[in-house]
């Protein structure tokens, strides 16, 4: 599920706020978002990638590396 930057922005937060807990940051993102028991919520590794980005780029979103993308006009 993609998710939006305010639920990223919300889930680094919430994991830095409670003490460094995956856990804790899970349970608040289910109250905050009004998830019921068995829906989907970011998983251990994706809180993990977007407070490692963060740290190191100050944003949750990692830019791309690739190659630009063009489309080729047809005339």
């Amino acid at each position: 599920m993609p998710w939006t930057g305010e639920e990223r922005a919300f889930a680094v937060e919430s994991f830095l706020v409670n003490g460094y807990s995956v856990v804790a940051a899970q349970r608040a993102f289910r109250r905050r978002f009004q998830i019921p028991p068995r829906g989907a919520i970011p998983d251990r590794k994706s809180i993990s990638l977007w407070v490692s980005n963060f740290r190191a780029s100050g944003e949750m979103i990692k830019k791309g590396g690739g190659r630009p993308f063009f489309t080729m006009g047809v005339s």
